[in-house]
């Protein structure tokens, strides 16, 4: 069967040219018909020969000015200068961040002397030394954006922080005694921050503080980890060499003076190798910060030496304490969900909080967070610390619990939040940010009902919807 090509016809290309130049090629075409017809003429004997030229009735096209279009910035610059407005000023946001706060010079530092009856409902600032556990450990996400709008890092005192604090001094005055507690309550009640009072106002007191801040970072898979075959754990080495290096910094002085009550196996040493009795703690920090393979180890012995020690009260605050019940998002070589303990420093933690791990004199405190979805308080937990149930929620005794987590939850003591400020707690934090030139309109009874009624009297909607939402710049 003949094969059929169908023959495209061939058009040949040729650049396009500007008016001038195909006004020229006109007139050439024109000179070249011209001659050609006095040629024929010629031929038949009466026409005139052709000059070359165009006559008057051929028409021309004039050549053809590109007109180029004008931009709206050049548009819009030449009205306003038509219009003389080059002196006035131009309008842009500025940022929060570049404004400079009034802070109120009757700030009192959170501390003992201060902290007393006549304190409660009264702001006070958290210390801003390098030394204080705000600079050295961080803060929650959300305390550290409020503290961004805020002309100075501060806090309400509650009752609540009175009755913590106020436990916290009965263990420093006493020798061999623990306690384990957990602040419990409702969504932005103040928990994190109330655990913030604690960390600074121990720190600030001759306490080794060990703060965790945001502890659903160990769980949430966002670091590295590995297998270790020693312990049947997956090790978490950076996390571990941070541990050390923040606990290290923020007390140097007391791991100089403290040292080792028995010989300890140096971790990553030879076999048989030792630190021996009498060595400061400072030495065995040393070995997990300069190589972070170690820290893991290394970690764990710093923590028994100092629940065996009775020189130094040690406090472990954590907040977002219940991610540490729930699965973690790492996963295993064979893609399983791991659980929370079969991670270092959960497990760490959990050993502690539990029991199974005792500090000779000291706190395991921590804070439970419910605005985060991912990790929410399990029925373990929630059962271990003798919370109520919302009507129509209480499960069945036949849902399943894991014995792991009970195991790792019981002992714990609840201290619950109070849900609401007080009308005078809410007013000095009303008054505070006030002082500080935030908010944009006057501070009257009108105004601070109306927020105190629109917040429920919430510590964070009173924040974010009285103060922050209304800031204007």
């Amino acid at each position: 069967m003949a094969s059929w090509t169908r023959l495209r016809p061939v058009v040949p290309l040729r650049p396009l040219l500007s008016p001038q130049v195909q006004c020229r090629e006109l007139r050439v075409s024109a000179v070249a018909l011209g001659s050609a017809s006095g040629k024929k003429g010629s031929s038949g004997g009466g026409a005139k020969k052709a000059t070359g030229k165009i006559s008057k009735k051929q028409y021309v096209p004039p050549p053809v000015k590109r007109i180029e279009p004008h931009s709206v910035l050049q548009i819009d610059h030449e009205l306003t200068r038509a219009r003389a407005y080059d002196n006035l000023p131009i309008f842009a946001p500025v940022s929060l961040l570049s404004v400079q706060f009034g802070i109120d010079a009757n700030y009192k530092i959170l501390s003992q002397a201060e902290l007393t009856e006549a304190a409660v409902g009264r702001s006070m600032a958290f210390p801003s030394d390098k030394a204080s556990p705000n600079q050295i450990f961080g803060l929650p996400k959300n305390l550290e954006q409020e503290f961004l709008h805020a002309p100075k890092p501060f806090s309400i005192v509650r009752r609540s922080t009175l009755d913590l604090l106020g436990q916290l001094d009965g263990l420093s005055a006493s020798d061999g005694s623990s306690q384990r507690l957990v602040l419990t309550g409702p969504a932005g009640c103040g928990k994190s921050v109330l655990l913030l009072q604690a960390a600074n106002y121990c720190a600030l007191n001759e306490w080794i503080v060990y703060y965790a801040p945001r502890a659903v970072e160990w769980v949430n898979a966002s670091t590295e980890f590995s297998f270790d075959y020693r312990s049947r754990v997956f090790h978490q080495y950076n996390l571990a060499a941070s541990a050390l290096s923040r606990i290290s910094q923020a007390s140097r002085g007391k791991l100089r003076e403290i040292q080792l009550s028995k010989d300890v196996p140096l971790p990553g040493g030879k076999a048989g190798a030792v630190l021996k009795k009498g060595t400061p703690l400072e030495a065995l920090v040393t070995v997990g910060t300069k190589d972070p393979a170690l820290a893991p180890q290394t970690l764990v012995l710093l923590f028994e030496a100092l629940g065996e020690q009775t020189q130094y009260p040690v406090l472990i605050a954590v907040d977002d304490i219940q991610a540490l019940y729930n699965t973690s998002h790492y996963r295993d070589p064979q893609f399983k969900l791991l659980n929370s303990y079969h991670l270092s420093m959960p497990r760490l933690i959990l050993e502690y909080a539990s029991g199974q791990r005792k500090l000779s004199r000291g706190a395991v405190v921590g804070a439970v967070s419910l605005s985060d979805h991912r990790f929410p308080l399990r029925l373990e937990l929630h059962e271990a610390l003798g919370l109520g149930w919302a009507g129509g929620q209480e499960p069945d005794a036949y849902e399943k619990r894991s014995k792991s987590l009970q195991m790792y939850a019981q002992g714990l003591r609840s201290m619950p939040v109070p849900p609401q400020f007080t009308p005078s707690e809410a007013a000095a934090l009303v008054e505070t940010w006030f002082k500080g030139r935030i908010l944009h309109s006057g501070l009257n009874d009108s105004f601070f009902h109306a927020k105190y009624a629109e917040s429920n009297g919430n510590p964070r909607e009173l924040l974010n919807r009285g103060i922050i939402d209304t800031m204007t710049i």
